[in-house]
């Protein structure tokens, strides 16, 4: 299940740009986002992670979301929950190889048997909210 997460306001930029020493960072800041954030028009970033509250991720997302939406840039924050403990032994694995670890090249058995029935389950919620969301596993692009 996909769930939106309603962010609290955070500091702005304007806050930071308050402080003196920030003040020259967030002033580059903007400065870079003025080039990028046209390039990014009509689009949407999604910061996805399986929950909104503990960790040190959703402590942060707040926060970015927050600040990339005050440079101008569309961006969403939204959670994919499940009961089932295996939903987030995937989301694990995932994030390793994100960073590195962990190997890709599953044996086909063994992706039918990790990233079958059950992403199809997990993901079904999302496509309503999100359909550009990748629908398949074992890919290392993303649509």
């Amino acid at each position: 299940m996909t769930r939106m997460v309603e962010i609290e306001e955070h500091r702005t930029l304007e806050d930071y740009e308050a402080v003196a020493h920030l003040a020259p960072s967030v002033r580059d800041l903007r400065e870079e986002a003025s080039r990028v954030v046209p390039r990014l028009e009509g689009r949407t970033v999604w910061m996805v992670n399986s929950t909104s509250q503990g960790g040190g991720v959703a402590e942060m997302l707040s926060t970015m979301v927050t600040l990339l939406r005050d440079l101008g840039l569309s961006t969403e924050w939204v959670t994919i929950e499940s009961e089932d403990p295996d939903f987030f032994a995937l989301t694990k694995r995932i994030h390793n190889m994100i960073h590195g670890e962990g190997d890709l090249a599953l044996p086909h058995r063994a992706r039918r048997r990790e990233c079958g029935p059950r992403s199809r389950t997990w993901s079904s919620g999302s496509r309503e909210m999100a359909p550009t969301f990748p629908r398949t596993c074992g890919k290392t692009s993303v649509s």
